[in-house]
Order: structure tokens, then sequence, then C-alpha cells
């Protein structure tokens, strides 16, 4: 079908660009007068096909607003659920959960996303200021409203009142600490609108965006692997260590990190969560590991979730994850924290979500669902294990690394042979599991080498736990013949 091959077509394109998705995630849809596809919940935009959309009944879909729910939030959400799950042609494949909007509008196709210049906009204290300049004198702006039923009955209410002064439905939604919708009846329109929009939004940017990354300290090592022994205690975590321009700019101070210092969205608190340990004062790695162990206890004992986001003046973003894939959607997400931030000091400063909506959000059965699903955990005997292998590119260190991964470790691999070591990797990583594998070109008759080496086990994935030493060549002859030159080889 033409308009599906379309949908896939747009859903990919902007899945494919960065500044305009966070995590894969944003819907996207296509709707004929029965059907409805529309982006499944898990699915990643940017590599999207046929098998990635819902297919729901429009007529059992618009019987949902006709209905009365309980008054209670938690109850009303399931009950909507059981309902749109029974208008599912596809019944392996869970919704969206925005399905409800996408049936609502009338254009044929529908493309959510969250810019991060965009939520710079809607996450902004003057947020109200700038609509119809930037987004267009016929675009429905929404104060924020928790996801669920009654965004979706919000959004029905004002698109009827437009409609009956109007005559259409707009092309443009935005909802405040959220994203936008633009829907048209070809992905062309679709595509020349969002143009129109980043277009207009980079105009009132005051300053560029930091793209620079900075080398990690490499005091990291005296400190990081603690802090993953700490968080380690019911399962072991994978942390990931990063640091630029961007991330330095918000952790100069506590007046820095007051800027990022709660979610902006709803996106961002499902990943991130709502609370960051954030240490901006110390002399030694042992005073950042005590004050990290103290603010942890905190938030465990307060919040009663592990905290997702530790920043340390003068070294960067540490990210716990519960596995490496998880660790690397985490920090795409907190990147997209950091960028609404920063364009919304253009718009007149940050505007958080509140603690009423985040609670609510933190126990939402939908948003849950969809961070579970993204991504696929690993299983084996060295779940989440951080192991180095030397030698690793070829041969019976290939092998070694293999096993390893496919028992649901992440693999360091140690090789002089760089291209036959990124070849390797690259077919480790195809191992669908939520461990990772990376390269690190090393000669082990180097200690500077090898010291370089354990330092990117440290930032990727968090320390050390298994050292395969496979590396090495076979000289003949006793040790009686074994010269100090020859043992370094």
């Amino acid at each position: 079908m033409k308009e599906l091959e379309e949908l896939i077509n747009i859903s990919r394109y902007y899945g494919e660009r960065k500044e305009y998705v966070v995590a894969g995630g944003g819907n996207t849809s296509y709707k004929s007068n029965d059907k409805l596809w529309v982006k499944a919940s898990g699915y990643a935009l940017a590599a999207i096909t046929e098998d990635g959309f819902s297919v729901l009944d429009r007529q059992k879909l618009g019987l949902i607003s006709e209905r009365d729910y309980s008054p209670d939030p938690v109850e009303r959400e399931q009950q909507v659920k059981v309902d749109t799950e029974a208008a599912l042609i596809t019944k392996d494949k869970r919704p969206s959960v925005e399905a409800l909007l996408h049936n609502l509008i009338s254009y044929r196709f529908v493309v959510h996303l969250h810019p991060d210049p965009v939520n710079g906009v809607l996450c902004s204290n003057n947020v109200e200021k700038y609509i119809a300049p930037l987004f267009g004198k016929d675009a429905i702006y929404i104060p924020f409203i928790d996801p669920g039923y009654v965004l979706f009955k919000e959004i029905e209410l004002r698109l009827r009142r437009l409609k009956d002064a109007s005559g259409s439905d707009p092309k443009v939604i935005v909802l405040q600490n959220h994203g936008i919708f633009v829907s048209a009846d070809t992905i062309d329109e679709v595509k020349t609108i969002y143009d129109r929009i980043m277009g207009k939004i980079s105009n009132y940017i005051n300053e560029a965006i930091p793209l620079e990354s900075f080398s990690v300290n490499p005091v990291a090592s005296a400190f990081v692997p603690a802090i993953r022994a700490i968080v380690s205690t019911d399962e072991v975590k994978t942390l990931n260590v990063m640091n630029s321009a961007l991330i330095d700019y918000f952790i100069k101070d506590t007046g820095s990190f007051s800027k990022i210092c709660r979610p902006f969205t709803p996106d961002i608190n499902v990943y991130c969560k709502s609370e960051y340990i954030f240490i901006d004062r110390w002399d030694t790695p042992q005073q950042i590991i005590e004050q990290f162990r103290e603010k942890y206890a905190e938030c465990l004992s307060e919040k009663g979730f592990q905290p997702k986001i530790v920043l340390v003046r003068g070294f960067g973003l540490i990210v716990i994850g519960d596995n490496a894939a998880q660790a690397e959607i985490i920090a795409d997400v907190f990147g997209s924290q950091l960028a609404v931030a920063w364009y919304a000091e253009s718009f007149g400063g940050q505007h958080f979500l509140s603690d009423e909506s985040i609670e609510k959000i933190d126990s939402w059965e939908v948003e849950n669902y969809r961070r579970k699903v993204l991504v696929k955990d690993s299983v084996g005997r060295v779940r989440n294990k951080i192991v180095v292998v030397t030698g690793a590119a070829m041969g019976f260190g290939e092998g070694i690394a293999r096993i390893m991964k496919e028992n649901g470790a992440n693999v360091i691999l140690a090789d002089i042979n760089e291209q036959a070591g990124r070849e390797t990797v690259t077919s480790l990583n195809t191992i669908s599991n939520s461990s990772r594998a990376v390269f690190v070109k090393t000669d082990v008759t180097s200690p500077e080498s090898v010291k370089a080496l354990i330092f990117k086990s440290v930032c990727k994935f968090g320390g050390l736990d298994v050292f395969i030493s496979n590396a090495g060549i076979l000289r003949a002859g006793g040790l009686d013949d074994m010269t100090p030159e020859i043992f370094e080889q």
C-alpha cells in the first residue's frame, strides 16, 4: 500500500535525525476511513518497518470518547487501555499511548515528535508569548495536562471548538512540557511545516548550542567503579561516563545545576527519573564516593527509587543503567534534558514538570511499559559483567569474546589490529541483547596502552570484572633462552 510506504518513509526520515527525536521516540500514523496505522509502543522510528505499526479499528476507537470512565486516574487509564486493546486488529502490538489523539485528528498523516528546539520553547517560562510567532496563528496550544485520557478529552474539546468556528482542524498542536503534533494529508506538507517551525525557532536562539565533546578526567577511575559497586547490591549495573561543553555548562555550580535539576517532559521523567545527584564540592575521589553514598541512600529512602543520573563538577555525567542498552537510552534522553534547558534560556528560562505530574507519571503503567519493551534484556552466566579480552580481533580471542557477548557480558575487545577489531565488534553487536561490545586498539606490550584500555572500560561500562589475557605470540625454546625483550613481546 502506497500510503503505508509513505508512513514508513517519513517515520524513518525523522527517526534518523537526532534533532527531532529522543531515544527513537515520538510516533507517527496514517488513517484510512476505517483503519488507523500508528507506531506500536517500543519501536524506534529510525528503523521501523510495517511490523512496527499497530492497526486499529477507527469505529471502535471512536466509541471510547463517548464512554464514561472512573474518576480515579489509575482505574480510568486501565479502563481506557482495555477499550483501546479491544480496537486492535494486530493483537500482538500495543499501540502508542497517543493512538486516541492520532485517530481524533482528521488529516491522513500525523507526526508527533519531541525536537529539542521545540521543547526549548514549550518548556520555557514565556511559552505562550511565542506560540503564534513560531507555530502559527492557527496552532492549538495546550497547557500541560498529564498524558492519557484527560489530555485526549481536552484536545477533543479544543478541536471541536475550532472546527465549529473555522470548519477545519489545525495542522499544528503543541503541548506544554511535552511535544508537537504536525498533521497534513501528504507527507511533503508535514515536512514543510516542520521545516518552517524549526527555521523560525532557530532565528530566536540567542546562542548556538555547544557541541564539543570533552575528555573525561582520568581520576574518574578512582571513584566510578566504587559508585558501580554501591548501586549493584541487588543486580549488577552498567555505568556510562561522559563529558562535553554542554554538560560542563550546567555543572559549574549549584546555580547552573538548578536549571536542569528536574525533568522537563514525561519522557525524561520516565527514563531518567526525577531525582539527580549533583556533587559539586570535593577535594579527593574518596570524598566523591562518600557524598554519593550519602545522597544515594537519601534518594532510596525518600523517593523509593534508584537514581539514574549523577553529575560531578569537573568530571561530567555518570549514567546508571540496568544494562548497557538502557544506559545508552538514558544518556540520550538526558542529553535532551540539557539541550532543552539550553534552548529555554532564549525564551524566558526553564519550566519543569510539577511535583504532582512527576508523581503521576512515575506510577503510570503505560509509560513504564514503554521503558521496559524498548530494551531487550540479556540472559546468561555473565549478564552485565564487564569483560576485557585481549587479542580478540580474530581467532581464539574472537571466539571467547563472542561467547561472553552471547551470555550477556559487556565486552571490550583489545587488539592491535584495528580493522579486524572493528569488524568483529560490528558482528558481535548484531547479537540481540542488552549488552554491548566495543573495540579499543591496544598494544599489550605498552603499559600506557593497557592503562588507556582499562580507563575506556571504566568510562564505557563502569569498571572491570574479568580480564582475559589472550594476546601473545609463541616463541619456541626453554626458559633459559628467554630474554627480557622476548618476554615483553
